[in-house]
């Protein structure tokens, strides 16, 4: 009589230690994953622009979400296309922007495209939705990792009109180019 009382008393202790030993040996969901990749990819053309991705990744990142960057050289324009430099190593040693973002559009679908690359000549983009580029050069570093304020410390020493070296914008020392994701225009 003592075990059965016994029991009555300790069953809704062990009822307790059996759904907390349950409870804890079940493993937690796995967190939802993204499709493999970061919110913002950066596909670097060109070894020598390697320092600046991580820059340019949380540049991006700024205004983009699900993004794919293309930071490579740009410059001349041929036959009205504007030509980026190819990969190193391959056949091709330049591209029109246009193969450049097709390329992408292609391995990334649905994703939003920036082109990270100088157009001195200043062209313009048409038909390419979901498609932002610089309508002029573009630093090798973003004006945020330059400084906080994306502020430069410029000598204006020999200077007659302004007294001492100042503090200004990239924007302002240099406007001609880019260095804030907010420059980026759309191809549309």
């Amino acid at each position: 009589m003592a075990i059965i009382r016994r029991l009555t008393f300790d069953v809704p202790t062990l009822l307790l230690l059996i759904v907390g030993a349950l409870w804890y040996s079940i493993p937690a969901p796995e967190p939802p994953q993204s499709v493999g990749s970061p919110d913002v990819i950066l596909d670097c053309q060109d070894t020598t622009l390697k320092p600046f991705v991580n820059q340019w990744q949380a540049e991006i990142g700024r205004r983009f979400h699900y993004a794919v960057g293309i930071l490579c050289h740009g410059g001349e324009v041929v036959q009205g296309q504007w030509l980026v430099m190819g990969r190193p190593g391959e056949e091709r040693p330049a591209e029109t922007v246009a193969q450049v973002v097709a390329e992408e559009q292609k391995a990334y679908p649905g994703r939003t495209i920036v082109v990270l690359a100088c157009n001195p000549y200043h062209e313009v983009l048409h038909g390419m939705p979901e498609v932002y580029y610089f309508p002029s050069s573009v630093w090798a570093l973003p004006d945020r990792d330059v400084s906080p304020d994306g502020q430069i410390f410029l000598k204006t020493s020999g200077n007659p009109f302004v007294e001492g070296d100042v503090h200004v914008p990239r924007s302002v020392a240099d406007p001609d180019t880019c260095g804030n994701i907010f420059e980026a225009i759309s191809a549309e």
